[in-house]
């Protein structure tokens, strides 16, 4: 039976268990002393970094806040840092087109409320200006 290549992680995504992992041992961390710091039970943090399970938003908040980490970072991984650099992009464009995507990224981000980012987004914002 032929093996499969490996395939580097520079192409293929990590997966959740594996952010999950690498921040817990970047730390130092045991699966118990996460566990202990996040209120999750160890043999589900077991399943998690093995991406057997996937936690339940309470326990993503509680791991995001327990290792340090955005909640878009745990849950999405590389895909998380899109947005800033579209921002780049968009800052590069002329200033009434610039302008206008910035209001509607800053109107939508306070209408909705899903990112931790805002205060990060109106800081660019006021560099542009």
């Amino acid at each position: 039976m032929a093996r499969k290549p490996k395939v580097s992680s520079e192409i293929r995504p990590m997966s959740f268990g594996i952010r999950v992992k690498e921040l817990r041992t970047k730390k130092g961390w045991s699966l118990s002393t996460l566990g202990e710091i996040s209120k999750i039970p160890k043999g589900i943090l077991s399943n998690y970094e093995r991406d057997k399970t996937s936690p339940n938003l309470p326990n993503l908040i509680r791991l995001a806040q327990s290792l340090g980490t955005s909640l878009d970072y745990l849950a999405l991984g590389d895909a998380a840092g899109d947005g800033l650099k579209y921002l780049q992009l968009v800052s590069e464009l002329p200033n009434p087109v610039r302008q206008t995507i910035f209001q509607l990224i800053k109107e939508h981000y306070r209408t909705t409320m899903i990112s931790k980012r805002t205060d990060q987004l109106e800081k660019e914002l006021e560099k542009v200006k």
